[in-house]
């Protein structure tokens, strides 16, 4: 799960540095996508395997609001941090990539959702079938 992380950030990092977003635009939804997939599977995994914490075996609906409500959390850190990123450092480096746009930020922050539930639902199928959730 770390290593998938990580392969994720690394590819961010390319792709920003090589322009890679400004040259292919759906690769920016593409990252928002796995990202978004990748923390709703975290939350199933965290709440339920970890040992760390234990979610209630409560109907799969309950599931679905507590990783879309985490992940909702999240991509909205995200794009603070994106903001934060433009304004005061991306802009030294180099003015002419960065401009705001409340469209791809609404944009991110759906994909993100979008995305979450749909791996939200994968890990709660996958939960199911082992008998650790209650169907609801």
């Amino acid at each position: 799960m770390v290593l998938s992380l990580l392969a994720i950030l690394l590819f961010h990092l390319i792709a920003t540095i090589h322009y890679l977003y400004w040259k292919y635009k759906y690769l920016d939804t593409i990252l928002h996508f796995l990202g978004g997939v990748w923390l709703g599977l975290a939350v199933i995994w965290y709440g339920y395997y970890s040992n760390k914490i234990s979610l209630p075996k409560k109907p799969l609906i309950f599931t679905i609001i507590i990783v879309l409500s985490f992940t909702s959390l999240v991509g909205v850190l995200w794009e603070f941090f994106e903001f934060f990123i433009n304004e005061y450092v991306a802009i030294k480096i180099d003015p002419d990539i960065v401009k705001l746009d409340l469209k791809d930020n609404s944009k991110d922050t759906f994909s993100d959702l979008f995305s979450a539930l749909f791996g939200s639902l994968i890990s709660s199928f996958i939960l199911l079938k082992r008998g650790n959730a209650k169907q609801g």
